[in-house]
């Protein structure tokens, strides 16, 4: 089942997909096809998309949020710090900064 969805800026030609199988796909909306699929050790709850295209964060059922460096196609960090479920995670404008939340 999917959990979340996200579009690859700038031109949104790149739907991101994510949920409880685990994994992490970046989808080709004209062809329909997989270009990308990521293996995680946990559920996606939700994820955004930074609007340079270049970074991925998620957050993991754990409360951890994961960051991904979307050009290489790997991880490069875990946040962690939150007390409970990660609700919402959101990239600002210029894509310098990542804001969360969690259940109040």
């Amino acid at each position: 089942m999917v959990e979340s969805v996200a579009y690859l800026p700038p031109a949104g030609k790149i739907l991101v997909s994510a949920g409880y199988d685990n994994t992490i796909r970046f989808w080709d909306l004209k062809t329909g096809r997989q270009r990308i699929r990521l293996d995680v050790d946990e559920r996606i709850m939700t994820m955004a998309v930074s609007p340079d295209g270049k970074l991925l964060a998620a957050n993991a059922s754990s409360g951890s949020i994961i960051l991904w460096d979307i050009e290489k196609n790997r991880e490069t960090s875990r946040l962690t710090g939150h007390t409970d479920s990660v609700w919402n995670v959101r990239f600002s404008a210029d894509s310098r900064s990542l804001a969360s939340v969690n259940r109040p």
